[in-house]
């Protein structure tokens, strides 16, 4: 198995693994993306059966163009004290998450004391999630963000497994968010705990079905 690791010095030092035209990430290669490091997929590229483990404070990968995250592993860490952000994945224009498992954790630390922020995964412009699984977790201590998954724009949810499972211990529990001008699509979505759905009571937010004891907004 093959393992990379992308991590900048400081703040003003990315280090980006850029993949373009139509090439892939490889089946069972691993890629470490610690602080300011990140991945880039652009054209028709794709994360084949690639894991990214995506470590607080920076660490983070984009899709754009048609690209796909196919079949990838991504498991998205969140960050601690102040200004430490979670790892994150975005998706623009006609990307895909395609049929990609994503575990989004919570921040673990207070986020109202330490402004440390949960892991996410967010989709803009017509990008797609499809039959892909997406899990928000609930935050660990007390304060602690959940991770997150939100919709912009014009994307959609597909038919996707989405869910946000409620945090303990004081924590937050994590948050599915579904813009006005996005859709669900029919994905299937399911909260628990505090775990919350956010449509914002808009009657145009559908989705395929809501199973749960978690929190509609």
């Amino acid at each position: 198995m093959q393992n990379f690791t992308a991590m900048g010095a400081n703040s003003n030092d990315i280090r980006t693994v850029t993949f373009t035209k139509s090439a892939a990430s490889g089946a069972g290669v691993v890629y470490n993306l610690g602080a300011n490091g990140a991945a880039l997929f652009a054209n028709t590229t794709t994360a084949d059966q690639s894991s990214f483990m995506c470590h607080a404070n920076g660490g983070g990968v984009l899709f754009h163009d048609s690209a796909t995250a196919e079949r990838a592993v991504f498991v998205l860490d969140g960050g601690a004290g102040a200004g430490n952000f979670g790892g994150g994945v975005s998706f623009f224009d006609n990307s895909t998450s395609a049929s990609a498992v994503f575990t989004i954790n919570a921040s673990t630390a207070d986020s109202h004391d330490n402004f440390g922020t949960s892991g996410s995964v967010n989709f803009y412009d017509g990008s797609t999630v499809g039959d892909g699984f997406l899990v928000a977790e609930g935050g660990m201590v007390a304060g602690a963000a959940g991770g997150a998954i939100s919709f912009y724009e014009f994307s959609n949810a597909g038919i996707a497994l989405l869910v946000a499972n409620g945090g303990q211990n004081g924590g937050l529990g994590g948050v599915i968010s579904i813009s006005s001008q996005a859709s669900g699509g029919t994905a299937r979505v399911e909260i628990f705990g505090d775990g919350t759905l956010v449509t914002n009571g808009i009657a145009s937010v559908v989705i395929g079905s809501l199973e749960g004891d978690g929190i509609l907004i």
